[in-house]
């Protein structure tokens, strides 16, 4: 069994890359892309900021003692199902589906899925790229 802790940090790490609303000490709010935090003191770092009041930021770091909330936007995804997709094309035993950590393997960990995106190469990369775009596009409109 994984401590909170690390159960927390994943949390985080799926956050990454994805749209976010942050509250803070000061009532204000805070919308842009999360691009990084700090898992000591849980700094964050925006970036397409905009906030509360209508201004524009390029780049925002927000200290961590100034972080009430946060929100992500858009829902996670369901790579259980990208998963069931997969085994339609890498027939036999070749896709493993981790629920626990959220990782698609493929081939005997020669092509790896997560939310952030496809690690691996060679052919079945490529063809794993595509099918996971496609996915992203058709689950998330874009």
């Amino acid at each position: 069994m994984e401590s909170p802790d690390r159960l927390f940090l994943k949390e985080m790490l799926g956050m990454l890359g994805r749209e976010v609303i942050v509250k803070s000490s000061d009532n204000k709010t805070y919308r842009g892309i999360l691009k990084g935090y700090n898992s000591k003191n849980m700094s964050l770092s925006l970036i397409n900021v905009e906030s509360s009041d209508g201004t524009r930021y390029h780049r925002m770091i927000i200290a961590g003692h100034n972080v009430l909330e946060i929100y992500q936007l858009e829902p996670p995804l369901n790579l259980e199902e990208l998963a069931d997709r997969l085994k339609q094309v890498f027939k036999g035993d070749l896709v493993h589906y981790d629920k626990e950590n959220k990782v698609i393997s493929i081939m005997h960990d020669q092509v790896r899925v997560t939310e952030q995106g496809v690690k691996g190469s060679g052919p079945a990369y490529e063809r794993v790229k595509k099918m996971f775009e496609d996915f992203v596009k058709e689950k998330r409109g874009g």
